[in-house]
């Protein structure tokens, strides 16, 4: 069966509420030249998608690029440093005492202060996002392959309608060809004889 070593195949899928988007593209190559692109913070998968890249295809320059859309996940945390808040309220205190001034400290006024309010991203499970990564790569190599193969037969049929049109023309100038050294022979001999 003939691939086309040129192609492209796409997957989307989900972990968590994380939406991850795969393409897989592919020009000739004659050895397989594969690089992954994904978000650097997650650089550390690249070695375990270069594996399965390279257990799905074995030639051509592949570029596959691994979109991880984060909008709709609920990763961050607000962290409360609440040493520093203490602090802040101590001496807010002790400048209000000191200074023999009202006593009202609220939350809007601590706020202001730098440190007090820290977003934080949660952790993710490398291991689960590995594993789903995969899964819709692995889904994207299908599409990929079965677009080799698809473009493979019309290059297949293609060749196949080329070498019959050759096949034709050489069995017409075999026909052809004894006539035509007959006739030239003859046309030679004319002009011998008129000679």
């Amino acid at each position: 069966m003939i691939k086309s070593m040129t192609g492209y195949g796409g997957a989307k899928g989900v972990s968590g509420k994380l939406e991850i988007s795969i393409e897989v593209k592919s020009v000739n190559n004659r050895y397989l030249d594969s690089s992954i692109k994904l978000p650097r913070v997650f650089n550390v998968l690249e070695d375990t998608f270069k594996t399965i890249v390279h257990n799905a295809i074995s030639r051509g320059k592949v570029d596959v690029y691994i979109s991880i859309d984060s909008s709709k996940s609920d990763d961050i945390e607000i962290v409360i440093n609440k040493p520093l808040v203490k602090a802040y309220v101590a001496a807010l205190r002790d400048i209000a005492w000191e200074n023999e001034l009202n006593k009202d400290i609220r939350v809007a006024d601590l706020t202001r202060f730098p440190d007090i309010l820290q977003a934080e991203k949660r952790e993710v499970d490398v291991e689960k996002l590995s594993a789903d990564i995969s899964a819709i790569l692995k889904t994207a190599l299908d599409d990929f392959n079965e677009m080799r193969r698809r473009e493979g037969e019309k290059l297949g049929a293609d060749m196949s309608a080329r070498l019959d049109e050759i096949e034709r023309l050489t069995d017409l100038a075999e026909e052809v060809s004894p006539r035509s050294v007959e006739e030239y022979r003859k046309k030679l001999e004319s002009r011998i004889a008129e000679v």
